[in-house]
């Protein structure tokens, strides 16, 4: 896996353009198209496995992979109301290989239709228990601080998933900022994460340090360690 990946680590999240994903689907040959995304596999397993009432906040593209997306998040009894359709602007795709338990994603948003910070308002909330957001929203500038801002003005309960070791890493003070001014009810990361967020991995900063420093920042943490549990 290491050899087909040019770029970043295996395991982890980077930004590619789409040249890369053109040559990552022709190298591996045989590959399978799903509609998915942090925020939105996770809606649609609560949603259809669990059935609890959740809906997507987001953008897409006026495409055949954008109808693909919200047809995949319908059918699993998602509202898909705040998911905007933009006229300018292609669905983000993202290649995903696997190999021995590990999943390395390479997400391409070149021309994407992207939701931006100004287009986020309280009244996207409006009725909602808990927000979950994802530290991939850092991408787009500003977006996760303000979207956070108006969950919390609509009443809304705050969880917040660290998302990658990679980006950890590219946007670790922005995150320190938003934990302490902020701070989640409930933090979630698996153990690559957390030790990023402490400063990289070492012997030192393992899964109980990391969980020891979340807890200090938010009301409720969780530090998954794969198939060890959390």
């Amino acid at each position: 896996l290491q050899n087909l990946i040019h770029h970043g680590e295996v395991g982890g999240s980077s930004r590619v353009g789409k040249e890369e994903v053109v040559r990552l689907l022709a190298t591996v040959g045989d590959f399978h198209s799903k509609a998915g995304g942090s925020a939105a596999n996770t809606t649609r397993g609560l949603a259809s496995g669990f059935g609890v009432k959740c809906g997507l906040i987001g953008a897409r593209g006026q495409d055949e992979n954008g109808a693909f997306f919200a047809s995949s998040l319908k059918r699993a009894s998602v509202c898909i109301d705040r998911l905007r359709v933009k006229d300018s602007g292609a669905t983000g795709r993202s290649v995903i290989l696997t190999c021995d338990g590990q999943r390395t994603m390479r997400t391409c948003l070149e021309g994407a239709a992207r939701l931006t910070a100004a287009e986020v308002t309280e009244r996207d909330f409006a009725g909602a228990k808990w927000a979950l957001f994802s530290a991939y929203a850092f991408y787009s500038e500003g977006l996760l601080p303000h979207a956070v801002t108006m969950a919390k003005k609509a009443g809304a309960k705050i969880a917040l998933d660290l998302a990658s070791f990679e980006v950890v890493r590219s946007f670790r003070d922005q995150l320190l900022e938003l934990l302490d001014e902020f701070r989640p009810n409930f933090l979630v990361c698996n153990e690559d994460e957390g030790a990023e967020l402490l400063g990289g991995p070492s012997a030192e900063h393992t899964p109980e340090a990391a969980l020891a420093f979340l807890s200090d920042r938010a009301e409720l943490a969780a530090v998954t360690v794969g198939p060890r549990g959390c």
